[in-house]
């Protein structure tokens, strides 16, 4: 098992077989919109402790959680809760909020291993901007909640 050393001039990565078992693949790269699309297109996706080190490392686990819609049991408190509108879902209304959000909430920018810096929040604000990543905001009344 491998980790491999990625090359900004050569935009490609390694067969994810032979990554380590938490999923580790590669190490350094770029997080242009380049790289992320080519990433996520083969279920690969960037994720480094900022505050350890600005090394870009690439992650793909193989074993993978996956959500079938169709097969969701919403609970019967959880209908009720929806039943009475309290929340409103949008998308797209807020990108930077969320992203900024996500990057803060219970005090997470504060830990040694905090993983949304300026660098991955401005790659995510670009391919959103792009149109290649989207956000979903949940309101209660006029404000974005969070956590």
């Amino acid at each position: 098992m491998a980790v491999y050393q990625l090359d900004k001039n050569y935009v490609a990565f390694p067969d994810p077989h032979g990554g380590n078992p938490n999923g580790l693949i590669a190490i350094g790269g770029d997080l242009t919109v380049e790289w992320l699309l080519l990433a996520y297109s083969n279920g690969i996706f960037p994720w480094f402790a900022y505050k350890v080190s600005p090394v870009i490392k690439w992650y793909c686990p193989l074993d993978r959680f996956v959500i079938f819609p169709e097969k969701i049991h919403v609970s019967h408190s959880m209908r009720t809760l929806m039943n009475q509108h309290v929340y409103h879902v949008t998308f797209n209304r807020d990108f930077n909020g969320v992203i900024h959000g996500c990057s803060k909430v219970n005090g997470r920018d504060h830990n040694i291993g905090a993983w949304l810096g300026h660098r991955m929040i401005a790659a995510y604000v670009e391919l959103h901007r792009q149109g290649y990543a989207a956000s979903v905001e949940v309101w209660q009344g006029d404000k974005r909640c969070s956590g």
